[in-house]
């Protein structure tokens, strides 16, 4: 899953830029590829809720509850803030179509905080360093 996931977070980062700055907002393919992102980040964000974690002090922990807690406290709210259309939610909430709207340029930005996915990196960093420690 970490490799999947790895491949999302490299690809994030090579199209959302790209989007913004080149493609019209009623391109279909990038929509369904940027649909199928979500998902795999949405389904991201349910494995890190029962995957167990490393404690310095505890060691291996493996308890649920202890799991939603830590992972509410820390990596939840860049995960969430990272899968939310906010194009879209300013599309429902303008009742405009963005396509001829005078503001379509500021709402292309409104993409970037997908590119929070990068953090995710870090995070990746961290198991490869647990990992080659081990």
């Amino acid at each position: 899953w970490t490799i999947i996931m790895a491949l999302l977070i490299i690809l994030t980062a090579i199209l959302t830029p790209f989007k913004v700055s080149f493609i019209e907002d009623d391109n279909k393919p990038f929509e369904i590829i940027e649909l199928v992102f979500d998902c795999g980040f949405g389904v991201d964000i349910l494995i890190n809720f029962v995957s167990a974690y490393y404690h310095p002090r505890y060691g291996l922990i493996t308890d649920f509850e202890k799991i939603a807690k830590n992972y509410l406290s820390g990596w939840f709210w860049i995960d969430v803030i990272a899968i939310l259309p906010f194009d879209l939610i300013i599309q429902g909430i303008s009742g405009d179509d963005s396509s001829t709207s005078s503001y379509n340029k500021l709402l292309r930005l409104l993409r970037f905080p997908r590119l929070y996915r990068l953090l995710k990196i870090l995070r990746l960093f961290k198991m490869v360093k647990l990992f080659s420690t081990n």
